[in-house]
């Protein structure tokens, strides 16, 4: 996993949050809805010992109950993720990350919101990738990149090489 994944994960997480609250709503409506005994095609089946919805009703608040916890260890993994933005030195990278990642803002909007161009967002960006590697561990999605330097270097010593061994001009 790269520092980027690393952070991907509190969109993914916030999403599946949105799902489980919106599975917990179906499941109260469920656990609340009653109907009325329809005769003719409902089976009826008299017991002593339980109601005809205790059943259903205590599945559903078992459901209710591991849908919750779920939700808890969601909200621990984007409180790992807040953390380690939190400790990001740059805080204009730490603002891009956390707009980014965890308001789930798209890097057009962020651009638009800091009056600052796309690439710019884009730079901050890789910069805090590098920042969340070092705090996290997790290796840069950026380290296979040559730094610029490098390559204008090689490109300065191909050219000096070419001009050292050859006597015409390099462009002709």
């Amino acid at each position: 996993m790269t520092s980027k994944q690393f952070l991907e994960q509190a969109i993914i997480t916030a999403r599946q949050i949105k799902a489980h609250l919106a599975e917990l709503e179906m499941l109260r409506e469920v656990a609340t809805a009653t109907g009325a005994i329809r005769y003719d095609t409902d089976k009826v089946i008299h017991s002593v010992t339980e109601a005809r919805y205790e059943r259903p009703i205590i599945r559903v608040v078992d459901l209710e109950n591991s849908v919750r916890q779920e939700i808890r260890s969601l909200i621990d993994d984007v409180e790992e993720i807040r953390k380690a933005i939190a400790l990001v030195e740059d805080l204009e990278v730490q603002n891009v990350l956390r707009m980014r990642y965890l308001a789930d803002v798209e890097i057009d909007a962020i651009a638009g919101r800091l009056h600052i161009s796309r690439r710019t967002v884009l730079r901050r960006l890789d910069l805090g990738y590098a920042e969340i590697a070092k705090i996290t561990g997790y290796p840069s999605p950026l380290r296979n990149r040559m730094p610029a330097e490098e390559r204008h270097g090689d490109a300065k010593r191909i050219m000096r090489e070419y001009y050292e061994n050859n006597d015409t001009d390099f462009y002709g």
